[in-house]
């Protein structure tokens, strides 16, 4: 029943924010050049293959509607079918989660001519981005893969233990997973991107993401962080805020209409693995040594062993909802907040001493996390403290004082049976 509420209530949420954003309908606007220079295009006549000669190709010859390959020095566009069981499937059945998401029947479908033609209008526009791959409909997760080894751009940024440990779960697994799901993504590993969505504001979004990794000297670094929570949503955020530039006038907003419903995704995802975190640190608390149990177990090896082998650890994932601890709103937005002012503040001061030197500035980043830590520690232990620290603290009062008790009671026997033998006195006549 609580889940039901919790759907109908998102649900409701999405509702009143479409209602409010209204997407803007696709017109001509994208200034698109009348001519583009290219090492390399194909699909049209004349055809040139790739001999490093450079060609001027007129953008009104290009078909939009069909396949085509279009490679210039700082990127390649590239328009082809995917097989018809996976386009079937994604369109009308693995792409429904994010057509509900978006509420758009053109979320997962592939990009028409005229969004074929805003990519390539936003790639020509936008000089700074630089050594990507567009994919207009369709993805090749094996030529990717071998690109992983063998082109000079994807090399130069990335070490081989990058690209064997992140780049081939990615383009063998992750890619062919959003084939099926018709998922728009950005694989940084290989600086591709696939567009599945007849939305431009989608696909400015992944070139938003292209562009904020283009800032760091390699993309394994960035793209590891992505596991933790603070560091996804940072990168939502530049990249809707890089799609917002990209998009003229009349389509920015778009970034309300699609891009803000599928932020509030990762905000929801965020704010569960709080909760979640929290709950684990509730039932755990009890596993804690106690000082009374230390007095017994840092003197003897065996004990310790045995405490932290044989007690009993809760594991909040195997555990019904109701079962779980409760934990209070105002705790998980505590935690919520709390890491993600640490990794803001961290990049703030990075971005603050990038210009002394790449040594002052992963100082600085560092010293910008453990600062925003102790003060965010400092701050909620005051305002307010955590239930699984309150119930800690209680713990170990309560332990203290049975320890104070049971060694005024042994100081007491002690006294009483260790009196020196009495020592009769001569007396004095």
């Amino acid at each position: 029943m609580r889940k039901m509420l919790g759907i109908a209530a998102l649900s409701a949420a999405l509702a009143v924010g479409y209602g409010a954003t209204q997407e803007k309908p696709a017109a001509d606007k994208y200034d698109v050049p009348t001519q583009i220079t290219a090492r390399f295009s194909a699909g049209r006549t004349p055809f040139v293959t790739s001999t490093g000669l450079e060609e001027v190709v007129q953008t009104e010859d290009i078909d939009f509607t069909k396949p085509f390959d279009l490679v210039t020095d700082r990127y390649r566009l590239v328009r082809d079918e995917d097989n018809i069981v996976s386009t079937a499937f994604g369109k009308y059945v693995g792409s429904l989660p994010i057509k509900f998401l978006l509420f758009d029947w053109d979320a997962g479908s592939t990009p028409d001519a005229e969004r074929a033609k805003a990519a390539l209008a936003i790639l020509e526009n936008d000089k700074a981005i630089k050594d990507v791959t567009v994919r207009l409909g369709h993805n090749r997760a094996l030529y990717d893969t071998w690109r992983l080894f063998t082109d000079e751009k994807i090399t130069e940024r990335n070490n081989i233990v990058a690209r064997i440990v992140l780049g081939l779960p990615t383009t063998l697994i992750t890619e062919p997973l959003a084939e099926i799901s018709r998922s728009d993504y950005y694989n940084p590993i290989t600086q591709t991107i696939a567009l599945y969505s007849n939305i431009e504001a989608v696909g400015a979004h992944e070139l938003g993401h292209h562009k904020d990794y283009q800032r760091w000297s390699n993309d394994w670094a960035y793209a590891f962080t992505s596991a933790f929570p603070p560091v996804k949503l940072y990168k939502e955020y530049v990249a809707s805020r890089n799609a917002n530039d990209m998009l003229p006038g009349d389509d920015q907003g778009q970034v309300a209409r699609y891009l803000l419903p599928a932020f509030l995704t990762y905000l929801v995802a965020g704010w569960a693995l709080s909760r979640k975190i929290l709950q684990k640190r509730t039932l755990t608390v009890h596993d804690d040594i106690h000082p009374l149990e230390d007095r017994v177990t840092k003197r003897f090896e065996l004990l310790h062993f045995l405490h932290d082998k044989f007690r009993p650890h809760a594991d909040v994932d195997k555990m019904k909802e109701h079962e779980r601890p409760k934990v209070h709103y105002a705790e998980t937005a505590r935690h919520f907040a709390h890491q993600n002012i640490m990794l803001l503040s961290a990049i703030g001061a990075y971005s603050a001493a990038s210009d002394i030197g790449q040594w002052a500035a992963t100082g600085a980043f560092a010293a910008g996390m453990l600062a925003s830590d102790y003060i965010c520690d400092v701050v909620g232990d005051r305002l307010m403290p955590y239930t699984h620290e309150r119930q800690c603290m209680m713990t170990r009062r309560v332990a203290k004082k049975a320890y104070d008790a049971a060694g005024y009671v042994a100081n007491a026997i002690r006294l009483r049976y260790s009196h020196p033998p009495s020592i009769e006195l001569p007396q004095i006549e």
